[in-house]
């Protein structure tokens, strides 16, 4: 069995530059190698450096309503596996 990793990140390097970004985003990258990575964010849905980026549509109250947006991905993620 493969240990999933899910991080909530509201940017993510290259997209925002900073220390937490950076961090972040090498974390993840080391930890692809071990087990499945993926990414909600607020930037892109691609699946780079063994990432998977799945993205959530920022609406106009984001600060707001960013957690509740998370909350649904990873319900409807945890339906569809």
């Amino acid at each position: 069995m493969v240990a999933e990793l899910v991080f909530v990140c509201g940017n993510l390097y290259p997209y925002n530059l900073g220390g937490a970004e950076v961090f972040n985003y090498y974390l993840m990258r080391s930890m692809a190698a071990d087990c499945k990575v993926t990414c909600i964010n607020t930037k892109t849905d691609l699946k780079k450096d063994g990432i998977i980026h799945q993205k959530i549509n920022a609406p106009f109250l984001i600060a707001l309503l960013f957690p509740f947006m998370v909350a649904l991905s990873l319900i409807a993620k945890k339906d569809k596996d």
